[in-house]
């Protein structure tokens, strides 16, 4: 399969769309014609879009709609109030009608095979979901700075495995990365579970990831970098500083997860079993880490406030106890006699040579 030579369609595909690919906007006006335009350049065309505008204050929807204008196989839907992503979302799946759903984001964009590929190799191992890869680029030092991705070292996968047995794989590797927008889904899959993104929260590709995960029998991960990831401040992923939203949002995710175990876990593996625990337990840390470091007090008591007797005694135990716990413990680290004639010894050569270094790997990561 070449990324140069499209597809020339046939009688052999149905005038159903093979994938439908979502993709929710919200001041995004910067970025929405090379999204689009990474669509309709794609070499495989029995594809459906939608682009929701989630009510932006720019003219993302206007843009949307000039750069699809002429394409039937493009809808765009704005939204009468901004809901969040996991809203602009599930409007789209409501409206689905491909065999497989692909999510992307507004300022993301595919490279031109990617469709072909997957679908190929969807069809060719019949799978319920289909991992894939992706590369990042960064739109400026500063967001380089604040979040690292490297997709570049994760281990093949060639075989089928249940989503979960994937899950464990990855975690074992220390390779799983949530994202929802870095896999392909039978849309079946989805509607026969009642599979949707849960709203009035971030982080909701946790949830939703895992969900699929849960359910699919037959999963595989093709390790091409078909999808390009745009680090830019911003963005959900790329905040100065943690809010209560990022520990509302891991939590709610971990919350829900907790729930389908207890559920199901007389058909869990031990070795699941522990993947599992083991990337509860990253969550937990870092919900812990960001109450200890980021929560404004005020946040906290609003946030405490909401909870009923049980959610906050569990909130407590969970998340305040850990991070108590974990902050005393680096305090005791950071005022130890040790720790700190070493920093003051190492203070100005690690300066200099993290500055040489992220001026080196910014240079590195953006390379195309």
């Amino acid at each position: 399969m070449s990324c140069s030579t499209p597809i020339t369609p046939n009688s052999n595909h149905s005038s159903a769309p093979v994938v439908s690919v979502i993709i929710p906007m919200y001041n995004t006006e910067r970025y929405i014609d090379e999204c689009i335009a990474s669509l309709r350049a794609q070499t495989f065309p029995y594809f459906e879009a939608f682009c929701v505008d989630d009510a932006s204050e720019d003219a993302s929807f206007v843009s949307a709609q000039r750069a699809t204008a002429g394409d039937a196989r493009f809808t765009c839907l704005q939204l009468p109030q901004h809901g969040g992503q996991s809203v602009a979302r599930n409007v789209a799946l409501e409206q689905a009608r491909g065999e497989y759903v692909v999510l992307l984001d507004s300022d993301d964009y595919l490279v031109p095979c990617a469709l072909e590929h997957l679908v190929a190799y969807a069809h060719t191992m019949q799978l319920d979901e289909l991992y894939f890869n992706a590369r990042s680029f960064y739109e400026s030092p500063q967001a380089h700075q604040l979040v690292r991705e490297d997709f570049s070292n994760r281990p093949s996968f060639s075989q089928v495995a249940t989503g979960l047995e994937l899950f464990t794989f990855f975690q074992q590797h220390d390779a799983f990365f949530p994202q929802a927008a870095l896999r392909m889904v039978r849309r079946d899959l989805i509607e026969k579970h009642a599979i949707r993104f849960y709203e009035g929260i971030i982080h909701e590709d946790v949830l939703f990831t895992f969900m699929c995960l849960a359910y699919a029998r037959r999963s595989s991960f093709l390790n091409e970098q078909l999808y390009m990831r745009r680090v830019r401040m911003g963005s959900t992923m790329v905040q100065p500083k943690r809010t209560i939203d990022n520990v509302r949002g891991h939590y709610v995710c971990m919350r829900e997860i907790t729930t389908w175990v207890t559920r199901h876990e007389s058909v869990l593996s031990p070795a699941i079993i522990d993947a599992l625990a083991k990337q509860l337990f990253a969550y937990r840390a870092l919900c812990a880490r960001d109450w200890v470091h980021d929560i404004d007090p005020s946040d906290k008591q609003a946030f405490l406030a909401s909870l009923s007797v049980r959610e906050r005694f569990a909130f407590s135990e969970d998340i305040i106890a850990l991070g108590t716990y974990l902050h005393a413990k680096d305090q005791e680290f950071y005022q130890s006699c040790s720790f700190r004639v070493g920093n003051a010894l190492l203070a100005a050569p690690r300066a200099v040579r993290n500055m040489i270094t992220r001026a080196r790997s910014f240079r590195k990561d953006n390379a195309q």
